[in-house]
């Protein structure tokens, strides 16, 4: 079980955490500036209570980006339509995907599930769907 962020404060992220507990995860919904996001971001994998999946909305906070930077944390980033600058300023990010929505909830799951067994490798990947 691996517990998943969603930085977000819409009514989707409680539909991504309904589905992420479904599918045997631990979810929590937090906005971008939580205060102990970055200590747990920055804690990544490497303990319990550590974040194993990320998954948030563009547009993103640049700050929170950079903080995943050097994590060990895989990042899903969902787009509402292509974003060429920001995802060529992203590219260089390792652990990182971006989806467009409307997103296939078949395959963001499979992603989901790749991100947490640690089977994730893209740097900057874009998945249409």
């Amino acid at each position: 079980m691996s517990h998943i962020v969603i930085v977000n404060d819409g009514a989707f992220s409680q539909v991504c955490a309904a589905l992420f507990e479904l599918d045997g995860h631990t979810a929590e919904i937090v906005a971008p500036d939580a205060v102990d996001l970055s200590r747990r971001i920055a804690l990544g994998r490497s303990c319990n209570g550590g974040i194993g999946l990320v998954v948030m909305s563009y547009p993103a906070d640049f700050s929170l980006l950079e903080m995943i930077r050097n994590a060990d944390v895989p990042v899903i980033i969902l787009l509402d339509y292509m974003q060429s600058k920001f995802m060529q300023d992203m590219s260089h990010f390792r652990n990182i995907c971006f989806m467009v929505k409307p997103l296939d909830f078949r395959r963001f799951r499979r992603l989901v599930g790749q991100a947490v067994s640690g089977s994730f490798r893209s740097s900057g990947e874009i998945l249409f769907d």
